[in-house]
């Protein structure tokens, strides 16, 4: 019962307690219950509804798949415990069908394009950023830029660097910095999209600004021979790392195939064999949808 269980607790505190006026263990039970009744009941019940919930959990072999909702606590000073517990199980699925799906598996082939592809950007990683002190800008060119917005009341000057080109800035932005040589500047006016959730409601102002060129580099890249291959691991010539790109493509793209066959088939066979889906689970389903939409492929979002 209840009480019970509070003197326990009670006793249990006055063994660790320390209360002025009284050596530590040695605070009678009675002050205890006087002085923390209302910690020792949550405490108390708490413990009481968590075994008595576990224990029911193990004798009727339930998996529950959300937390329980304790409602109608009912106890008195001398009477048992009496609570419900709410909560959602496993759904339990009877398979009657787990055979017999055909699913094509199809598998990407990897071109003498996309290997070359991948064999011009391990070139430009190992190429090198090299300053150049005369000309205009162009695509390619890794630009330090000062822009202060003009028309803004005590605007500050801001710096940003990027590659020409990539689309990291906007495009009038590009095309103004591609009229400048190093170390000179002028006053442009650029076109800055407005904020807005949906792009084809964006409406564009523009606005005046002074852009300042610091400096552009320009990427040297390596030659593409035997020298680039042995530079970037344990190959000899270029046709030992063009062949080893090409086969960890083939496999990547055959490791995807069996994978959207292994997605289709289970869809088959949870299609072959409907079970009741517990609200819970659909909420947490969703939830997760809606916490990462960029995550998730556009036909699940639909079907949520």
């Amino acid at each position: 019962v209840v009480r019970e269980e509070e003197q326990k607790a009670a006793r249990q505190q006055a063994s660790r307690a320390k209360l002025k006026g009284f050596r530590k263990g040695h605070v009678p039970a009675h002050v205890i219950e006087s002085r923390f009744g209302g910690e020792l009941k949550k405490e108390t019940l708490d413990k009481l509804i968590s075994d008595a919930y576990r224990h029911a959990l193990a004798r009727e072999q339930l998996r529950p798949i959300t937390e329980g909702e304790v409602e109608d606590v009912q106890y008195g000073p001398d009477e048992d415990l009496v609570f419900s517990i709410t909560f959602d199980i496993e759904p339990e699925i009877e398979l009657g069908r787990l055979g017999g799906f055909t699913v094509e598996r199809s598998v990407q082939e990897i071109t003498d394009e996309q290997v070359q592809q991948t064999l011009t950007r391990i070139q430009e990683q190992n190429g090198v950023w090299k300053p150049v002190e005369e000309g205009n800008a162009k695509d390619g060119d890794f630009v330090s830029v000062k822009i202060l917005r003009l028309e803004e009341e005590d605007a500050e000057v801001r710096d940003y660097e990027f590659v020409l080109g990539k689309g990291d800035a906007i495009p009038d932005i590009e095309a103004a910095i591609k009229e400048l040589d190093v170390g000179s500047e002028n006053d442009f006016d650029i076109s800055f999209p407005k904020n807005s959730d949906d792009e084809d409601q964006q409406i564009k102002e523009a606005e005046h600004v002074r852009i300042t060129l610091m400096s552009r580099r320009t990427l040297e890249v390596p030659e593409m021979n035997d020298d680039l291959a042995t530079q970037v691991g344990d190959f000899e010539t270029l046709d030992e790392l063009t062949k080893k790109i090409q086969e960890e493509m083939e496999k990547e793209s055959a490791d995807q195939a069996d994978a959207v066959v292994r997605t289709r088939l289970l869809d088959l066979v949870v299609e072959a064999n409907p079970f009741e889906v517990p609200v819970s689970m659909v909420n947490r389903y969703i939830d997760t949808i809606l916490g990462s939409p960029k995550d998730v492929p556009e036909e699940k979002l639909s079907e949520a």
